[in-house]
């Protein structure tokens, strides 16, 4: 830190300026680490950083302002929506909780270029935030005072609802853990079994 931070009192961030520039980085809500890319979340959207040089690959608009998002790293996913997942359908992958209008978009993220939306789950409220469990192919989907949605990863890739039991609720949704307050963010102790919501006023 000393060499690359000089001891400078009058400006003490002067270094890192240059390497760190805030331009082309602005509005990001969150982040999340993907086999040496960063990628962003925020309201222009999820992008992809390159984790050295923050230099930005590309970047595509979720239609809002992303509030969250996890990583998933050449994790087995349905692309041709078949039904099966064939040794080759590996993709490494972003998922968005996109705020206010209340979805799960799930990206397909390049080593170079712009993610590629997969997916979409829809809620009746504003996601706040998303955690992954990649062994047993679960998303955990912070919605409000609607609490904690556990969320399918492993059935077919769908921009459309899924519905085929007609309840008017996303087949891919497996439950809701209701939460005293409004859940925002969520971390898991998988070693413990365990998981942890920051749940506003409650």
């Amino acid at each position: 830190v000393s060499d690359a931070v000089p001891a400078d009192a009058a400006a003490p961030g002067r270094a890192l300026r240059t390497r760190y520039p805030q331009a082309g980085t602005e509005g990001i809500n969150a982040a999340a680490l993907l086999d040496g890319r960063v990628v962003t979340a925020g309201a222009q959207g999820v992008g992809s950083l390159d984790a050295a040089t923050l230099v930005r690959s590309g970047v595509v608009s979720t239609t809002g302002d992303a509030a969250g998002v996890a990583s998933l790293e050449a994790f087995p996913v349905d692309l041709n929506s078949d039904g099966t997942v064939a040794t080759d359908e590996r993709a490494d992958l972003a998922l968005v909780s996109n705020g206010v209008d209340g979805t799960l978009q799930i990206f397909s993220v390049p080593a170079t270029g712009a993610p590629t939306l997969l997916s979409v789950v829809r809620f009746a409220e504003a996601t706040q935030g998303v955690t992954v469990d990649a062994a047993e192919r679960l998303a955990y989907v912070s919605i409000g005072s609607r609490g904690l949605a556990v969320v399918d990863l492993s059935g077919r890739m769908s921009i459309q609802p899924i519905d085929e039991n007609r309840d008017a609720l996303d087949d891919r949704i497996l439950g809701i853990v209701d939460t005293p307050g409004s859940a925002r963010r969520a971390a898991l102790a998988l070693d413990r079994g365990l998981g942890f919501v920051a749940d506003g006023v409650g």
